[in-house]
Parts: structure tokens; C-alpha cells; sequence
């Protein structure tokens, strides 16, 4: 199973509007706390769980720790597995002015 690379995490903090988010690229953030994903089609997501592994199914994430298992749908840390956690879409910094 290949993993998808997780991409730095960038959060702003100097009072613009972007303030308290995660940047994905220069186009599309996710709020602060969340991680930003892509899909397979290209589109950015945002993984509920900070530091958060992003699933290849391209709409599942696990929490930290946690590895997606070949379905997505749960995440698994030695014995233990949850259910994996739904992405929501990135917003664009269109939206934001």
C-alpha cells in the first residue's frame, strides 16, 4: 500500500482574515486544527484530525498514529482500529474576500 505524502503545515496568525488556518497551497486552505489532503482527482480536502494520514480512497483520513486500512474505512495502530473520519472540501481564498 503506497502512502501519500503529507505536506507542510503552514498556519497563519498575523490577524488577515486567513488567520488561524492551514494553508494547502496558494489557492485553498483548510481551518486550523484540520489537515489538508488530496484527492486522487487532484482537489484538496480537509482530514478532521490534526497531523491527521490521509487515506487513498481520497475521502477518508485517520488520526495521528493511526494508519488507513486497505479499504479506508478504518484506521489501524497495532491492534487497535477505528473507524476512519470523513474529509470535508477545502475552501478557497477566493471565499475569503
Amino acid at each position: 500500500m503506497q502512502e501519500t505524502p503529507m505536506m507542510a503545515l503552514t498556519e497563519t496568525s498575523d490577524g488577515s482574515p486567513e488567520a488561524g488556518v492551514i494553508r494547502c497551497d496558494s489557492q485553498f486552505y483548510c481551518k486550523a486544527g484540520t489537515t489538508c489532503c488530496k484527492d486522487p482527482t487532484g482537489h484538496w480536502n480537509c482530514c478532521p484530525y490534526p497531523l491527521g494520514s490521509c487515506c487513498q480512497d481520497g475521502k477518508h483520513c485517520c488520526e495521528y498514529g493511526f494508519k488507513c486500512s486497505s479499504t479506508s474505512l478504518l484506521c489501524v495502530n497495532g491492534y487497535a482500529e477505528i473507524p476512519s473520519g470523513a474529509r470535508e472540501h477545502a475552501k478557497s481564498t477566493e471565499d475569503m474576500l
